[in-house]
Order: C-alpha cells, then sequence, then structure tokens
C-alpha cells in the first residue's frame, strides 16, 4: 500500500453493502461553499470509516474525478461506479486546508 491509499476489507465491504443505508446516516454531511471549492463536508464520522483516514472536518471535493456537492450525487456516484465494476475510488478532498487525494481499494467480487 502506497501513502494515501486503503484497502478496503471483504468484511467491510460486506457490511457497507448489506448496511449502506444506515452508514450513510450515521455519516454527517453539509454543504461546503468555499471561495476556490464546493464539497460536502463530514460533520460526523462513524468509527468503522474513522480507521480509514477519514475525519470530521474534511471536505469531499469529487470522487474519481465526479464533483460532488450534495449528499445524492455521492451517493449516486459511489452507487453507479460500484455497480460498473469500479474497485479503486479516488478522492479528492480538502483536509485540514490542504487539497489531498486519497485512494480506497475495494475487493473484486
Amino acid at each position: 500500500m502506497r501513502p494515501g491509499e486503503w484497502a478496503i476489507s471483504r468484511e467491510d465491504d460486506a457490511y457497507l453493502r448489506e448496511h449502506i443505508e444506515r452508514v450513510l446516516e450515521d455519516i454527517g454531511l453539509e454543504p461546503f461553499r468555499g471561495s476556490k471549492y464546493r464539497g460536502l463536508r463530514l460533520t460526523r464520522v462513524p468509527d468503522r470509516l474513522r480507521r480509514f483516514g477519514i475525519v470530521a472536518g474534511d471536505v469531499i471535493l469529487a470522487v474519481n474525478a465526479v464533483p460532488v456537492d450534495t449528499r445524492a450525487e455521492a451517493i449516486r456516484v459511489g452507487r453507479k461506479q460500484h455497480d460498473r465494476g469500479v474497485r479503486t475510488f479516488r478522492v479528492e478532498l480538502l483536509s485540514h486546508g490542504r487539497l489531498e487525494q486519497r485512494t480506497f481499494l475495494a475487493p473484486d467480487e
């Protein structure tokens, strides 16, 4: 694994697929409108997701280069790509005021 990459275990992948609605409800999100960026600020992050380097205050800007600035867009983009077989998710975000990219690797089915 390279810095900024997190592998999602088969167990976590299965849990997320089975309980995605609950997981998404547990994540606090609010629109973020900065002078240069738009996205979704994470206001609450469940323990299960914190171990992937996700923290409250981070702002999600895009998933695999597709901008997201509403909860519905983020869910739609992630699901659509996963359903098409995408297993590498590059998330562009602002973290502590810095532009970062994190990569999440989901297991093959």
